[in-house]
């Protein structure tokens, strides 16, 4: 079990009319039974927040930070302490107002780790660290597996990291953000 994984059941009810409409009715659990964000236990997280059939994730703790599992000569572990979005950074789209909120939607959490010889699943995209992520020098040539949709809100090109701002929103934790992020 690592973060990334699916977790959840369930039966696609398309409508060939309408394809934006079609519906994922969920049927069952087989993965990440934890019932609230941890950084031991793995959290199904539910389709209605963009990861169809579910995708199971724990936060990042100390050791995932500075990235104590990634050791030279060793395979590369399955999951990395990347970077996560959610719900706070729609509050960032909506109010334009980046520079305010930008640190306090965007946080680290584990997410399935990726290279050039280890790829994401077709709708996720590897993506690097930011340069100025602590530690990243450790890590070099690997990166971490985003859902595509988040290729805005996890951008690299000087947007502003929660490290390097003392700013932080005030909305409630989204996706794979534990409150005390």
């Amino acid at each position: 079990m690592f973060s990334g994984h699916p977790c959840l059941t369930g039966s696609i009810a398309s409508n060939e009319r309408q394809p934006f409409n079609d519906r994922y009715k969920i049927t069952g659990q087989f993965a990440a039974f934890a019932t609230d964000i941890s950084r031991t236990a793995y959290t199904c997280r539910p389709p209605k927040i963009g990861v169809p059939a579910g995708i199971a994730y724990r936060g990042c703790d100390d050791k995932d930070r500075a990235f104590a599992a990634f050791k030279a000569g060793k395979p590369m572990p399955s999951e990395i302490c990347g970077l996560v979005g959610g719900k706070k950074f729609d509050t960032c789209v909506a109010t334009n107002n980046f520079d305010q909120c930008l640190g306090g939607a965007v946080n680290r959490g584990n997410r399935p780790a990726c290279s050039t010889d280890h790829f994401c699943r077709e709708d996720y995209m590897c993506q690097s660290l930011p340069p100025d992520t602590p530690g990243v020098a450790k890590v070099k040539g690997i990166g971490f597996c985003s859902p595509t949709y988040f290729i805005f809100q996890m951008r690299i090109d000087n947007h502003a990291t929660p490290w390097a701002s003392a700013a932080r929103a005030t909305m409630g934790a989204g996706f794979g953000a534990a409150e005390e992020e």
